[in-house]
């Protein structure tokens, strides 16, 4: 084989990887090493152009999926185990909500400790919890509790145990449990409650309070205690009681009211019961559907928002007062003492102490006193009552009929009388009145003429057609009836007529004496008081000039008339009496009528007993009886001639004279 020459520099004897240097030339010697880290670098390269942008999709992938796996995307997780002692390590103390009512008002609540709910984070636990709550008036309503929950979404906050809610009205109500929405400032609870005002005392099973429109409402046994609002002497306030006549709805006395319902307004200073309404002052007791109330006053705070200081009523406010009581209403209105009064609406003013109820209007009290009309109208301080429009008024038998009756119960006054009324005219009252026990029939017995009366006795025997029944009723017909109960006499003035029977008299006035009690001046009497007798008739007399008449066409005129019930006696006087059927006279000064028999007794006597009772005679001289008699053929014709005498029999006219006059003195 040949050889070949080689040319190497100083540094030929260097290792092969040493050319790395760059120095020196190799010359004809193997580069296989080389190339195979050239490959390898080129592998590499193209393997890190890939993986790069792989890598970077990779790692943003797996941060994506781990971000949509917190957030619940996916396969359901298992719920993290949270140890009981957890919530206590996560209290937070003295917390504040704020926000504001949807009327521009705002509320802060603060409790001592909160404690949020993890699993629900919008519930919180509240303890030791204290609110403000203004309506857009800045009127503050404060409120504590024990503990409650509160909810963030709904603006909600559930009270519990040991509630007090204070308005800036001086209302302060104790509460159990109750819910509070915030937004709407509303205050609702289904459980028990007990409110204080400064008109009293309210309970009921359930409640419900706007701050904003100011209205509470108690649900379902309602009962409320309203106390007057009284000024204090010397710091002390003054006892407060009932009118002693037993009425209803003095704003001075204390009242106890239940019902179903009861609602507040007081912006609007009125509060209306309503269901069962059951109102109780005094021995008074008024009961109805509804019952409205308006009062004025009502405490004012002066505390403003954001003050520390408890609210409560201002001192210098003027204290509630109840205005006026109206029952819409049918009402029925009774006393301890059994009276009771019923209409269809009745108003009460409590500051005039005057009480009105319309409609229907009926009073009745024991035993047997009854009164109707269309309204009747109660002056409490004047202790009066006015009933107008068709009254009837009865007590045992005896009956009153007018328009307008005024009793004056201190008085012990009753006046009736027919007015004219609206479209009606002047009209006439109406009386129907006994006398006696009707159990006890009249005695037939004549009673014997005073001695002192027979100076000139005439006796009719025949004058028996003023023969009545002596139990009949005594109706009378005047324009005015003024009844006097301490003196136990009623006065019937105006052109009196009265009718028993067939017997009829007519007088400008009539004094009815009656026993037992009459009127309504007792129809209010207070509690406990014993049952009065009814009135009963003992005498009548009238005392303006008389007319008696008869069905028989007798008449008697006089100057005085006195009816006596006991004696069942009639008897007319004056200074001449006459007496007449068709045209036979009888003249004389005292006419005495038995009205069991009709017996007739004409008497002429001394001046003294021709005087009405009371009165004094003037003249001295004697009167006698006289007649003019008529045979019953001439009072048909008075210039017939006589018949010719008949035999002598015995007197059968019902004018002849069975006893001789008397010789003239």
């Amino acid at each position: 084989m040949a050889n070949f020459a080689s040319l190497t520099s100083d540094d030929e004897a260097r290792a092969p990887n040493d050319r790395a240097s760059g120095q020196g030339i190799v010359l004809a010697g193997d580069r296989t090493p080389e190339f195979r880290r050239a490959g390898r670098h080129s592998v590499t390269v193209r393997a890190l152009r890939l993986g790069l942008p792989l890598s970077s999709v990779a790692i943003f992938g797996l941060y994506v999926w781990t971000m949509l796996d917190t957030a619940g995307y996916g396969a359901p997780a298992l719920p993290p185990s949270i140890p009981p002692e957890l919530g206590s390590e996560i209290a937070m103390d003295n917390p504040r909500y704020e926000g504001f009512t949807k009327d521009g008002g705002k509320y802060n609540l603060t409790a001592k400790t909160a404690i949020p709910d993890l699993a629900n984070p919008s519930q919180i636990k509240l303890n030791a919890i204290t609110g403000e709550v203004y309506d857009a008036k800045q009127s503050r309503t404060d409120l504590t509790a024990t503990r409650g929950f509160f909810d963030s979404k709904a603006n909600k906050l559930d009270l519990m145990d040991g509630i007090d809610v204070v308005t800036q009205t001086g209302m302060h109500a104790r509460l159990a449990t109750a819910t509070l929405m915030t937004k709407e400032g509303t205050l609702v609870s289904e459980t028990p409650v007990e409110v204080d005002m400064p008109s009293g005392k309210i309970t009921s099973n359930r409640l419900s309070m706007n701050q904003k429109t100011k209205d509470v409402t108690f649900l379902d046994n309602v009962v409320a205690h309203l106390v007057p609002a009284v000024k204090p002497v010397d710091g002390v306030a003054p006892a407060t009681k009932a009118p002693a006549n037993g009425a209803f709805g003095s704003s001075k006395a204390p009242a106890d009211i239940t019902a179903d319902r009861l609602d507040v307004h007081d912006a609007a200073k009125t509060a209306r019961f309503e269901g069962h309404v059951r109102a109780v002052q005094g021995i008074a007791t008024l009961e109805t559907e509804a019952l409205d109330i308006a009062y004025a006053g009502g405490g004012k705070s002066a505390v403003q928002p954001g003050d520390p200081a408890a609210t409560g009523p201002d001192p210098a406010a003027p204290a509630t007062k109840i205005e006026r009581i109206v029952a819409p209403g049918p009402v029925v209105l009774t006393q301890g003492s059994g009276d009771r009064v019923t209409g269809n609406s009745a108003d009460f003013d409590a500051v005039g102490e005057v009480a009105v109820i319309t409609g229907s209007v009926v009073m009745t009290s024991a035993p047997d006193k009854r009164a109707t009309s269309e309204r009747a109208e109660f002056q409490q301080k004047a202790d009066t009552i006015l009933l107008t429009g068709g009254v009837v008024v009865i007590q045992g038998r005896n009956e009153l009929r007018g328009r307008r009756l005024f009793v004056d119960r201190k008085g012990g006054r009753t006046e009736l009388s027919s007015p004219a009324e609206g479209s009606l005219t002047r009209s006439r009252i109406f009386a129907r009145l006994y006398q006696g026990d009707p159990a006890k029939p009249a005695s037939a017995k004549k009673p014997a003429a005073a001695a002192t009366e027979a100076a000139s006795p005439f006796v009719g025997a025949g004058i028996a057609t003023f023969k009545t029944d002596p139990n009949a009723p005594v109706d009378i017909e005047a324009d005015k009836l003024i009844v006097e109960d301490q003196k136990k006499e009623a006065v019937f003035t105006g052109d009196v007529k009265a009718v028993q029977g067939d017997f009829i008299i007519h007088t400008s006035e009539m004094h009815a004496f009656y026993s037992g009690e009459a009127g309504l001046s007792t129809a209010t009497a207070a509690a406990g008081a014993q049952a009065k007798t009814p009135a009963q008739l003992t005498k009548i007399e009238a005392k303006g000039k008389v007319l008696v008449t008869s069905k028989a066409n007798q008449q008697v005129t006089g100057d005085w008339a006195i009816f006596d019930t006991k004696a069942n006696t009639v008897t007319v006087g004056g200074d001449e009496v006459i007496v007449t059927q068709d045209k036979n006279i009888v003249r004389c000064n005292k006419l005495s009528i038995d009205m069991p028999t009709g017996q007739s007794t004409c008497i002429g006597s001394a001046p003294s007993a021709m005087a009405a009772p009371g009165a004094t005679a003037t003249d001295g001289k004697r009167s006698r009886p006289s007649m003019v008699f008529y045979p019953q053929e001439r009072q048909k014709d008075p210039n017939a001639p006589p018949k010719p005498a008949a035999p002598a029999k015995p007197a059968s006219s019902s004018w002849e004279s069975t006893v001789a006059p008397q010789a003239p003195n």
